[in-house]
Protein backbone atom coordinates (compact mmCIF):
# COMPACT_ATOMS: atom_id res chain seq x y z
CA UNK A 1 0.00 0.00 0.00
CA UNK A 2 1.57 3.35 -1.05
CA UNK A 3 2.12 6.08 1.21
CA UNK A 4 3.59 9.31 1.56
CA UNK A 5 4.45 12.38 3.85
CA UNK A 6 6.06 15.47 3.96
CA UNK A 7 6.84 18.50 5.98
CA UNK A 8 6.02 21.51 4.63
CA UNK A 9 6.67 24.78 7.39
CA UNK A 10 4.57 23.79 10.05
CA UNK A 11 2.52 21.70 8.56
CA UNK A 12 2.79 17.62 8.36
CA UNK A 13 1.26 16.63 5.36
CA UNK A 14 0.68 12.16 4.83
CA UNK A 15 -1.28 10.57 2.56
CA UNK A 16 -1.97 6.07 2.98
CA UNK A 17 -3.55 4.36 -0.17
CA UNK A 18 -4.17 6.12 -3.68
CA UNK A 19 -6.25 9.12 -3.82
CA UNK A 20 -7.44 8.73 -7.81
CA UNK A 21 -8.90 5.51 -6.61
CA UNK A 22 -12.45 5.02 -7.49
CA UNK A 23 -14.41 6.27 -4.29
CA UNK A 24 -17.88 7.50 -4.11
CA UNK A 25 -17.60 9.66 -1.00
CA UNK A 26 -15.28 11.65 1.74
CA UNK A 27 -15.27 12.33 5.03
CA UNK A 28 -13.82 15.52 6.38
CA UNK A 29 -12.63 14.86 10.03
CA UNK A 30 -11.16 17.59 12.09
CA UNK A 31 -10.74 21.69 10.68
CA UNK A 32 -9.28 23.28 8.43
CA UNK A 33 -8.95 26.58 9.61
CA UNK A 34 -7.09 24.79 12.71
CA UNK A 35 -4.59 23.16 10.13
CA UNK A 36 -5.23 19.84 12.15
CA UNK A 37 -7.54 17.62 9.84
CA UNK A 38 -7.91 14.25 7.34
CA UNK A 39 -10.11 13.66 4.53
CA UNK A 40 -10.72 9.84 4.53
CA UNK A 41 -12.12 8.29 0.86
CA UNK A 42 -14.48 5.82 1.06
CA UNK A 43 -15.60 2.82 -1.95
CA UNK A 44 -18.97 1.19 -1.28
CA UNK A 45 -18.13 2.31 2.61
CA UNK A 46 -14.23 0.87 2.60
CA UNK A 47 -11.62 2.99 3.17
CA UNK A 48 -8.88 3.12 -0.08
CA UNK A 49 -7.34 6.43 1.01
CA UNK A 50 -6.46 9.21 3.14
CA UNK A 51 -5.16 12.42 3.27
CA UNK A 52 -3.74 13.93 6.80
CA UNK A 53 -2.54 17.16 7.88
CA UNK A 54 -1.47 17.33 11.40
CA UNK A 55 -3.02 14.50 12.07
CA UNK A 56 -0.91 11.29 12.58
CA UNK A 57 -2.74 9.55 14.80
CA UNK A 58 -5.37 9.40 11.88
CA UNK A 59 -2.61 8.41 9.41
CA UNK A 60 -1.53 5.65 11.00
CA UNK A 61 -4.80 3.96 11.91
CA UNK A 62 -6.02 4.74 7.93
CA UNK A 63 -2.62 3.55 7.06
CA UNK A 64 -3.61 0.20 9.10
CA UNK A 65 -7.08 -0.48 8.25
CA UNK A 66 -6.09 -0.05 3.82
CA UNK A 67 -3.86 -2.75 4.44
CA UNK A 68 -5.89 -5.32 5.99
CA UNK A 69 -8.96 -6.82 4.99
CA UNK A 70 -11.44 -4.50 3.64
CA UNK A 71 -14.35 -3.87 5.78
CA UNK A 72 -17.61 -1.21 6.17
CA UNK A 73 -16.76 1.98 8.06
CA UNK A 74 -19.42 4.42 9.27
CA UNK A 75 -18.71 7.48 8.08
CA UNK A 76 -20.11 9.41 10.51
CA UNK A 77 -18.13 7.92 13.24
CA UNK A 78 -15.25 8.87 11.26
CA UNK A 79 -16.14 12.79 10.90
CA UNK A 80 -16.72 12.46 14.84
CA UNK A 81 -13.52 14.32 16.16
CA UNK A 82 -15.27 12.83 19.70
CA UNK A 83 -14.83 9.16 18.50
CA UNK A 84 -11.82 7.44 19.67
CA UNK A 85 -10.49 6.13 16.13
CA UNK A 86 -8.46 3.92 17.07
CA UNK A 87 -11.06 1.64 18.14
CA UNK A 88 -11.27 1.18 14.59
CA UNK A 89 -8.21 -1.59 14.88
CA UNK A 90 -9.51 -4.18 17.31
CA UNK A 91 -13.38 -3.97 15.29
Amino acid sequence: MPWFWSDQYDLKLQTAGITSSAYDQTVLRGETSANKFSVFYLSASKLVALDAVNSPLEFNVAKRLIASAPRSLDAGQLANPQFEIKSLLSA
